[in-house]
Order: C-alpha cells, then sequence, then structure tokens
C-alpha cells in the first residue's frame, strides 16, 4: 500500500459505516494487507511510549524513595524454577507465533478466506 492510500484507508476507518471488507476492495487491496498495516500502525505509539520512558527521567521524589531498594527483575518468577522455565519459555514462543501467523496471515485463515455466499 502506498502512503496515501495508508492516509485514506485511515480516514475510512473513522467512519463506523466502513468495514474492512468494502475498504479493502475500494483501494484494491487485501484484507490481510489493511489488518497487517492496522498492527504496523498500532506498534508506533507503544513504540513512542517505550523511547519516552527510556528518555525521561524519573521524578526526584521516586529516586528519593527508592535509593537503596533493590530493583527486581519482574520476569524472574516467570523463569525461575525447574518446571516453570521451559513451560513459560514454550508458551512464549508459542503465542508470538500464533499472533505474528494470524496478522500476516500465514497459511488459510478459515475466517477471511471463506466465501460469502
Amino acid at each position: 500500500m502506498t502512503d496515501v492510500q495508508v492516509r485514506h484507508a485511515r480516514d475510512l476507518f473513522a467512519r463506523p459505516e466502513n468495514t474492512v471488507t468494502a475498504i479493502a476492495k475500494l483501494l484494491g487491496v487485501s484484507r490481510d494487507t489493511i489488518y497487517g498495516r492496522a498492527l504496523q500502525i498500532g506498534l508506533l505509539p507503544v513504540a513512542v511510549a517505550l523511547w519516552v520512558r527510556r528518555v525521561l527521567p524519573e521524578a526526584q521524589e521516586w529516586q528519593e524513595q527508592v535509593a537503596g531498594a533493590a530493583h527486581p527483575n519482574p520476569f524472574r518468577p516467570l523463569f525461575a524454577g525447574r518446571r516453570l522455565a521451559p513451560v513459560n519459555t514454550v508458551l512464549v514462543v508459542v503465542a508470538t507465533g500464533a499472533l505474528f501467523a494470524a496478522f500476516r496471515g500465514a497459511g488459510k485463515n478459515p475466517v477471511t478466506s471463506r466465501k460469502r455466499r
């Protein structure tokens, strides 16, 4: 999709009467393309938030409050232990792969590829 098409699709999405199928037909692209672009556009605010979080300094009061405290790793409980680590690692990999496949249209998607009567 070109930048002009992306802007046009964004404008069409703002109106609730427009469906993804109708927008895809109007722009001459597949529904998977529309959903893929929507995912990419949705990742932009996340990237900005992470960048702002990293660049901005913490408030002085917060720095004073946690000055001597140890900062625990929030992921340690998920991957600690002989049983939890492999199970949670497999779950993370499977969930990530499933989300990637769903949004990128890997294989035949029965929801988006079925013919309407």
